[in-house]
C-alpha cells in the first residue's frame, strides 16, 4: 500500500493524466482478499489490469474506481473473500484527507465490514483496515465491523465488505461488490463521503447455489406417491373401524 502522505504531490499529477482533468471519483487502491491470499492494484500502475483467481475486473473502471467486482468461488469448506477499496470520492474539488464514512441498513450475519483511514497516516492517526483485510485468513476475519471516521475533522476514507461462508461438494458462491456515485436501492452498503457532497457507495452480494443440498418448498410430483400412501392409509383405517 502506498504512502499517500509521501507522493501527495505526484499523485494529484499521475491521477490528472491517469483520470482527466475533469474527472472527480479517482481509485487509488483496489484490492481482494480469498481465503487469506490477497492482491492489490494501485494508481501508480496504470498500465496494469487487476487480477486474482475467479475474480472478474472487467467491469470496474481503474480510472475512476466505481463499476463492478464479480468472483466465483468452488470447493468444499469454509471460505472468505474480502474486497477492499479505496477512491477518492472527489479528489479535484475537496482533496483525500477530509471525507466522512457512514453505514446504511443492517450486516448480514456472514458479513464483515470497515471504514477507516487506509493507513497512511496524514492526520497522525493510522488506520487498521488495510491490515486487517489482507491480514484476515478463513475463520481469523480481522474486519472490526467499526465506522472509523463518522464525524469531523474527516479523514482519507478507505471501505472494506467481506464474506465468510461454506459450501457443500458441488455448490458455487457467486459475489458481487458494486463502487457507484448512486445510492443502492436497499440492503447494506458503506459510504465515502466527500465535503462537496460527492460520494461513493460500495455494496455486495452473495448468491450460493448447487449442490446435493435442495431448499424451499419440494415440488408436487415429488410428494404426490407420499400423498397417495398417506390417504390409503387413512382410507384402512376407517374400513377397519366401521368393521368392529
Amino acid at each position: 500500500m502506498k504512502k499517500k502522505a509521501v507522493i501527495s504531490t505526484s499523485a494529484a499529477v499521475v491521477l490528472a493524466a491517469v483520470c482527466g482533468a475533469n474527472a472527480q471519483t479517482s481509485l487509488t487502491e483496489v484490492g481482494v482478499n480469498i481465503d487469506g491470499s490477497g492482491t492489490t492494484y494501485d494508481f501508480l500502475n496504470p498500465a496494469v489490469t487487476p487480477t486474482a483467481p475467479g475474480t472478474d475486473f472487467s467491469g470496474f473502471s481503474i480510472s475512476t474506481g466505481l463499476g463492478s467486482i464479480t468472483a466465483t468461488v468452488t470447493g468444499a469448506g469454509s471460505h472468505q473473500y474480502i474486497s477492499f477499496l479505496d477512491d477518492e470520492a472527489d479528489l479535484n474539488g475537496s482533496g483525500f484527507i477530509n471525507d466522512l464514512g457512514a453505514t446504511h441498513g443492517t450486516a448480514a450475519g456472514n458479513q464483515s465490514w470497515q471504514i477507516d483511514e487506509p493507513g497512511y497516516g496524514n492526520h497522525g492517526y493510522f488506520g487498521t483496515i488495510g491490515a486487517n483485510t489482507f491480514g484476515s485468513t478463513v475463520g481469523h476475519n480481522l474486519l472490526d465491523n467499526v465506522n472509523h471516521i463518522p464525524g469531523a475533522p474527516g479523514d482519507d476514507v478507505a471501505l472494506a465488505l467481506g464474506y465468510d461462508f461454506s459450501l457443500t461438494s458441488g455448490q458455487t458462491a457467486k459475489l458481487k461488490f458494486l463502487a457507484s456515485n448512486t445510492a443502492p436501492s436497499g440492503g447494506f452498503y458503506l459510504e465515502d463521503i466527500a465535503p462537496s457532497g460527492i460520494t461513493v457507495y460500495l455494496s455486495s452480494s452473495l448468491d450460493i447455489s448447487g449442490g446435493s443440498t435442495t431448499t424451499g418448498v419440494p415440488d408436487a410430483a415429488s410428494t404426490l406417491p407420499i400423498l397417495t400412501l398417506a390417504l390409503a392409509g387413512l382410507a384402512g383405517c376407517k374400513y377397519k373401524f366401521a368393521r368392529n
